[in-house]
């Protein structure tokens, strides 16, 4: 028997997956730990590129 290994996504596939809207829209909470997790998501979004 072979195990079959999951194919790992190109990095079109996670851009087109993961879209700088999309993550933008994920990030609900503002306050407190919110404003951390914003940046977050601003690094993430600016190393995607604003595709």
């Amino acid at each position: 028997m072979t195990d079959k290994k999951p194919r790992i996504p190109t990095i079109d596939e996670m851009r087109a997956q993961f879209d700088a809207d999309s993550i933008m829209k994920a990030a609900t909470p503002r306050r407190g730990r919110g404003a951390a997790w914003e940046r977050v998501l601003e690094s993430v979004v600016a190393r995607l590129g604003s595709e």
